[in-house]
């Protein structure tokens, strides 16, 4: 059976080397020469580390916790395929759960935070998660970061939430509409208001107060928010609508209204789902790079852990795209 000292010895370097490679460590400087040698020999023998062995020497339990504010939201489908991409490659699993359950008392929050169960928790922050279940997660011990916002508290990773907002602004103002209202979440998505409001302002256009809209992010939510933007006066001809699960309901809206999408209301929805395309309309959309997200917060996760320094940071790369169809053009 293959051993890390028999790899070492088929590629010609010292065992420190080899688990260097194996587990992504940085306190060993190894060349891509050698790190692709180190490879080449792991395949050739077939040797699948054991991460169980490797946890109980480092006294941990191999496990991180991920609490999103909705399970059921497909926006987080890309943000969870890079988690456990990325938790895959450092030999980790991951513990999914519902911000709408974890709440204080809850068996989750319990797992979470007691008897060290996980090493470490990822946090999508949302309407869902209490600042109380937060400082009891924090009480736990184990590192947290937080996920698409920045946090004076825990390490995080965030994305260009503001320049999302205002490609997609922008977007709408090129197609010549110069009353433009936005309808979401207003209090975890203030950078993207800020982006709206630029992009307005750039463009010599209103800005009403009234134009901004508060909404939870279900569909049912952008349903029933919808005659608010019926009411105003003068009446907006688009509509930035900061999650596309909102965005779904808010066509549902339009047409039950009797409005057409776009001549009587164009609409573009922030995140990109593969619904949006089967849509009809099809719904224009604002590409933001989650799968990125996720993959950095498990990496910043597991530098955490290694002792090493985190650089929390905005994701610059790649930038967010608007994804423009029927719903805007």
């Amino acid at each position: 059976m293959a051993t890390v000292k028999s790899i070492a010895a088929a590629a010609g370097v010292s065992p420190s080397v080899v688990s260097a490679v194996l587990h992504g460590s940085k306190h060993v400087r190894v060349s891509e020469a050698t790190r692709a040698r180190v490879q080449r020999a792991v395949d050739a023998a077939g040797y699948v580390p054991n991460h169980a062995a490797r946890a109980l020497r480092l006294q941990r339990t191999g496990v991180l916790a991920l609490v999103l504010p909705k399970l059921d939201n497909p926006v987080y489908h890309r943000l969870v395929d890079g988690i456990y991409d990325a938790a895959d490659a450092h030999g980790y699993s991951v513990l999914l759960g519902d911000g709408i359950r974890a709440t204080s008392g809850s068996l989750m929050l319990q797992r979470m935070v007691g008897g060290g169960q996980v090493d470490g928790t990822l946090i999508r922050p949302g309407a869902t998660i209490s600042e109380d279940v937060l400082t009891q997660i924090r009480a736990g011990g184990g590192p947290i970061v937080i996920l698409d916002d920045v946090s004076a508290e825990d390490h995080w990773v965030a994305l260009q939430d503001e320049l999302g907002a205002y490609l997609a602004t922008r977007h709408l103002v090129e197609k010549g509409h110069e009353r433009i209202a936005y309808l979401g979440q207003t209090r975890y998505q203030h950078d993207r208001v800020v982006g709206y409001r630029r992009a307005l302002s750039e463009s010599g256009l209103p800005a009403p107060d009234d134009y901004v809209i508060h909404s939870l992010q279900g569909t049912h939510d952008g349903y029933e928010r919808f005659p608010t933007l019926l009411d105003l006066d003068p009446r907006p001809t688009a509509v930035l609508v900061n999650n596309v699960t909102t965005a779904v309901g808010v066509l549902a809206a339009a047409t039950d209204a009797g409005l057409t999408v776009p001549d009587d209301l164009a609409v573009i929805g922030y995140h990109e789902t593969t619904i949006a395309a089967d849509l009809r309309p099809s719904l224009s959309t604002v590409e933001m790079p989650l799968y990125e997200l996720g993959r950095v917060g498990v990496d910043l996760m597991h530098t955490a852990l290694t002792g090493e320094p985190v650089d929390s940071h905005t994701i610059t790369e790649p930038l967010p795209r608007v994804i423009e169809r029927q719903s805007t053009a």
